[in-house]
């Protein structure tokens, strides 16, 4: 090791336990500190301590720092043996003497560097610290004796509270409430003590006393509506009464011997109504169509309940006569049998025609009513029931005076009947018997022949249609030889064709068979003969006749049990119906100017548009946000979750606000949220708040938020030139 590396290796070091002095200094400052009196400072004031206590020690010491030249007196003081000669180890030898000098000044340095001791001085780090404690030890000292000034204080105000409550007892009180129904229900005065009142009967009477162990100065009940009830004092019990129409909540206040507000948790207070009566007719259908010849009356079973007892029930008939301007009304009170008493009655009902003089073509509409015994009363009615007795009778129309008048029969809507009566009977097909369907599809193919056989009569169908009404067996034509036997009906030749008998005629004519040809023939007319004894013309009865036809198969299958099979016969026929009748309406040419003809060459988009103006319609959706100032506060809450706690209350203004929009569903739903209601009402009297107060609060204000609407918005959709192209060339090709 050369001798300008050991002079370095002294001076590097001696700078270090400077620094390492200095250090010892903040510390000892810094725990002295803590010890004493920095654990009640603030955040920032313990910031600024350490700080300083970094300061102090290296603003005493600097001065102490060496620098090179001090290292060299350091070690020309502590080795003697060098003779104040190492400052020859920085120069360079001017001759053999010198040289001989340098070498033995070196030589001793480096044997002799471990023996250097430093000038460190630790008594002014002792002296620093001990000033240091002190200091600390004052604060503290000071400290304690405010806090024991405090304690003292809060200690003797605390004992004249204690005494003062000792002497004097806290007000309190006791609640009975009296629930009186409507005098109409009969019911009993109900007593409770809870304060939540249920399944109170509007219009109620409801009476609160509150009995104090100390008369309070005034007391009131404060209702959701925003009202207030003084309570009434008679010593120390105080009474207060209102009548429960809507459904709410409510606090009890007072003002204690100090004047100061108590007010009380939240309450429900649930009113339900009083239901009108439960009506009902049970055991026919709504619509009933009677024709002649079947049940001349009806019966059902009329039932009427209340909850807390009937005044009256009755049944209300009208029957109408007539048709059109000449209609005719008659009404009729019907009483029940029994007396009407009590909360329900029940009566079976017979309505007969002979009861009001029902003749075909008559209705009569009937329904239940009841009325519950409170005044005004409630009453409820069923819906109206139909009871209808149908006119078979028919109505002929001809032509007259060469003007239109309607041809078609009243029996164009009957095809569309036995279509429904068809399906009908295939939906039931597995709820009912095969042989009550083989029936019910037999005499759906007897109106199918009867509807046929009607309108066989506008194609002078007169003397072969073969209907007969009350017997249908037609009679068999003499001469011909069936395996039936004699009473039987062969169904299959009604419906066949004997192409057999078309084809022997015809080959009667190709062998030369003449018939005699009769000149009265040409000039009578002949109602047999189906293709000139007709009220339509050529085009209409083609047809009719393509329509009978369909009828035809329509039957045919109806009788062979497989309605299945007949309904694309009927609705053929249905159609060419409906065809005819609009085809037989008589549209009349107008009398009068007849306008020469545009040529729409020439004035085709030719005219002038200067006083058109088109009219614009912008229509705007204006979405209302639901329950702003409770969505703020959530907000609001939000940041302050952020933050160190406990935290100054200054939400009051927030928190009321928040708390008008809750109070307004409280009304409705009470029990759902008078809880959170208090707790809003709690936190805004609170003087600071808590973290879990807050994050509570928060909880429960976004469960009373509702869903949030969808907005209308455009539906726009990516297109591309090749799809549009696409779906054109699609739409362009189907048939």
């Amino acid at each position: 090791m050369t001798a300008a590396k050991v002079i370095s290796n002294i001076h590097i070091k001696w700078k270090a336990l400077i620094w390492l002095k200095i250090i010892a200094g903040w510390g000892g400052i810094v725990v002295i500190s803590y010890l004493t009196f920095a654990l009640n400072l603030s955040i920032p004031f313990q910031v600024l301590l350490i700080s300083t206590a970094l300061i102090i020690p290296y603003l005493l010491y600097r001065d102490q720092m060496p620098e090179a030249r001090d290292a060299d007196a350091l070690i020309n003081a502590q080795m003697p043996d060098l003779e104040f000669s190492v400052s020859l180890v920085h120069k360079e030898p001017e001759s053999g003497i010198a040289l001989i000098q340098q070498q033995r000044t070196i030589q001793l340095l480096v044997n002799q560097s471990q023996s250097i001791s430093y000038p460190i001085r630790l008594k002014e780090l002792l002296l620093l610290l001990l000033i240091t404690a002190a200091i600390g030890s004052g604060v503290k000292w000071m400290n304690s004796i405010a806090t024991s000034a405090k304690n003292s204080q809060e200690s003797f105000l605390e004992n004249q509270k204690s005494a003062l409550v000792q002497e004097r007892e806290i007000m309190s009180y006791e609640t009975t409430i009296a629930i009186n129904a409507p005098d109409y229900t009969n019911l009993k005065t109900r007593y409770q003590r809870k304060k939540d009142l249920n399944q109170v009967l509007v219009r109620s009477r409801v009476t609160w006393q509150l009995t104090f162990n100390r008369p309070p100065q005034i007391a009131w009940l404060k209702l959701s509506e925003g009202d207030s009830i003084a309570f009434k004092a008679k010593g120390t019990t105080l009474t207060a009464t209102i009548i429960a129409n809507k459904k709410g909540f409510y606090t009890i206040n007072y003002l204690d011997d100090f004047g100061n507000q108590q007010i009380s948790n939240y309450h429900k207070l649930d009113v339900i109504p009083d239901n009108p009566p439960q009506v009902e007719i049970d055991g026919i259908p709504q619509y009933q169509s009677i024709y002649p010849g079947e049940a001349s009356s009806t019966t059902f079973e009329a039932q009427a309940s209340d909850d807390f007892g009937l005044s009256d029930a009755y049944l209300i008939a009208t029957i109408t006569k007539g048709s059109g301007e000449s209609v005719k009304f008659r009404e009729e009170k019907i009483a029940f049998k029994k007396p009407v008493g009590g909360s329900a009655i029940q009566e079976n009902v017979t309505f007969t025609f002979e009861q009001f003089g029902m003749e075909p073509g008559n209705e009569l509409y009937f329904y239940l009513e009841a009325l519950d015994n409170q005044s005004p009363p409630k009453f409820s009615r069923t819906e109206t029931y139909f009871f209808i007795l149908q006119d078979t009778a028919e109505i002929a129309f001809s032509l007259e005076g060469d003007l239109g008048i309607d041809l078609m029969p009243e029996y164009f809507r009957s095809q569309r009947q036995i279509i429904i009566d068809s399906e009908k009977l295939l939906k039931e097909k597995s709820s009912i018997t095969k042989q009550e369907f083989n029936q019910r599809s037999n005499e759906l193919g007897f109106d199918q022949k009867t509807l046929r056989l009607k309108y066989g009569q506008f194609l002078g169908e007169e003397a072969d249609s073969g209907l007969d009404i009350e017997n249908d067996v037609e009679s068999e034509p003499a001469g011909e030889d069936h395996d039936h036997q004699p009473g039987q009906v062969n169904v299959l030749s009604e419906f066949g064709h004997d192409h057999d008998h078309e084809n022997e005629e015809g080959q009667l004519m190709d062998k030369g068979t003449e018939q005699q040809e009769d000149p009265v023939e040409e000039l009578k007319h002949s109602h047999d003969d189906t293709e000139t004894a007709t009220f339509l013309e050529q085009s209409m009865k083609s047809k009719l006749r393509a329509a009978l036809t369909e009828m035809w198969d329509a039957e045919l299958y109806l009788r062979l049990f497989k309605p299945e099979e007949s309904l694309p016969y009927q609705y053929k026929a249905l159609k060419l119906i409906k065809e005819i009748k609009n085809h037989a309406r008589i549209y009349v040419h107008r009398i009068g100017f007849d306008p020469p003809p545009i040529n729409e060459s020439e004035s085709r988009l030719s005219g002038e548009l200067d006083e058109v103006h088109g009219e614009t319609f912008t229509s705007k959706y204006e979405y209302e946000e639901q329950l702003p100032n409770t969505r703020k506060l959530i907000d609001l809450i939000g940041n302050l979750l952020t933050r160190e706690f406990p935290l100054e209350n200054n939400l009051q203004n927030a928190l009321q606000q928040a708390g008008n929009e809750i109070a307004g569903l409280a009304i409705e739903e009470p029990g759902k949220y008078l809880s959170l209601l208090s707790l809003i009402r709690n936190l805004s009297e609170a003087t600071f708040l808590s973290e879990k107060q807050l994050a509570t609060l928060r909880i429960k204000l976004i469960k009373v938020l509702p869903r949030t609407e969808q907005q209308p918005k455009m539906n726009r959709q990516p297109t591309h030139e090749l799809l549009e192209q696409f779906v054109l060339e699609l739409t362009q090709s189907r048939p």
